[in-house]
């Protein structure tokens, strides 16, 4: 019973951590920069661009949505995208205060737009 009680609060810590940042537990283009240029926060902020990226290539990989995201097939680590949101959050303030899974999706898809397929 002790062990089932940790895994589950082990399991539930994320979404409490995540909940403390914006109002409605989501995190904002705010919150996010503030993490992807502390020290301390890089962390976090490689892992929630990560998360980002592993939904648009499962969402792309399963045919549910176009998600027009091409990330380079070789060569290409967490750390890169993570630092093309922060380079994004940068250049366009006035976004900050949106849903930071948004923002992130919108600066891959400037720094990586799919070409034009023939359909």
């Amino acid at each position: 019973m002790r062990t089932s009680m940790m895994v589950l609060a082990a399991g539930l810590w994320p979404a409490f951590a995540f909940a403390q940042y914006a109002d409605g537990g989501y995190l904002t283009g705010n919150d996010l920069l503030t993490k992807c240029t502390e020290e301390h926060g890089r962390s976090f902020c490689m892992g929630y661009v990560a998360g980002v990226v592993d939904t648009l290539q499962t969402a792309a990989n399963a045919k549910h949505w176009q998600t027009d995201v091409c990330l380079p097939e070789t060569g290409f680590h967490v750390g890169q995208s993570a630092d093309v949101v922060t380079k994004y959050l940068r250049a366009y303030p006035e976004y900050r205060h949106r849903v930071a899974a948004n923002i992130a999706w919108r600066a891959l898809l400037v720094a990586f737009p799919c070409k034009e397929q023939a359909r």
